[in-house]
């Protein structure tokens, strides 16, 4: 994939006489670097934008910091991997202690959102939301380590909150872009609009995981047409390639046109 290139209109609203600002396919927060040039009206900006920060600085803010992926605030970063983190457990006289270590000293632990094949591939109703699973692996390795420092036993690690729905947002904005991209914005017949845009509809029917759970692929993001019940889909599986233990997730995208072809 070439670093940019140009989309000219905002790919959310169709707006091209109002100032446009770049997109990032896959939010620069979340290692992304291939970049659509005026693709972003300011209103659409700053809904997609809201959502990404939530997701990269409130979910995967310290893991983010721990891999070094890119960020704009490095003074920031340097302040959050060096606050100090209470952390309680118990000690060898039976009893409850609170110790405090720094961030960067805090055992890898983190928030995994598995999501079930999108319910448009399953022929699953539209208004049905299908569950979701989160999933937290410890660096047990590093918990160890800790517990012998301390002398304590049955540590309470906590990890950051996430809300599923906000993943599946990014995952949709980041599958939309990237056809954008391909195809252009008028290239497709777009399906994620009223999710991305205006948080309505049922997220799972358009954004999910495959059955069995796939490892990411090598590239980070694929476009591929599948027929589905008769009728043709785009379909952008996606590898965050920021966070290795996530896995591979698929996004139902749109329907192409005819004539239509990767640019």
């Amino acid at each position: 994939m070439t670093a940019a290139r140009y989309a000219n209109e905002c790919i959310y609203c169709g707006e091209h006489d109002a100032p446009l600002t770049k997109e990032h396919v896959i939010a620069r927060s979340l290692g992304g670097d291939v970049v659509l040039q005026k693709a972003s009206c300011k209103t659409h900006g700053d809904i997609t934008s809201a959502f990404e920060t939530r997701m990269s600085r409130e979910t995967y803010g310290v893991q983010r910091a721990r891999d070094g992926v890119p960020t704009r605030d490095k003074e920031r970063r340097k302040v959050l991997m060096a606050q100090r983190v209470s952390i309680t457990g118990i000690n060898a006289a039976g009893e409850s202690e609170t110790v405090a270590i720094s961030r960067d000293e805090y055992p890898h632990m983190p928030m995994i959102v598995r999501l079930p094949t999108p319910g448009l591939l399953q022929g699953i109703s539209p208004d049905i939301e299908s569950g979701v699973a989160l999933t937290s692996g410890l660096d047990t390795d590093q918990s160890s380590k800790i517990s012998r420092r301390f002398g304590l036993r049955d540590i309470v690690w906590s990890s950051a909150g996430i809300n599923p729905r906000t993943v599946i947002r990014v995952l949709a904005k980041t599958a939309h872009a990237f056809a954008c991209y391909e195809l252009g914005p008028k290239g497709f017949e777009p399906l994620l609009l009223p999710l991305i845009v205006d948080d309505v509809g049922s997220g799972s029917y358009f954004v999910g995981g495959f059955e069995p759970e796939r490892r990411q692929n090598k590239d980070p993001l694929i476009l591929r047409e599948d027929e589905i019940f008769g009728e043709k889909y785009l379909i952008v599986d996606i590898s965050l390639k920021f966070f290795p233990d996530m896995p591979l997730y698929q996004v139902v995208v749109g329907r192409p046109l005819a004539g239509s072809h990767p640019r």
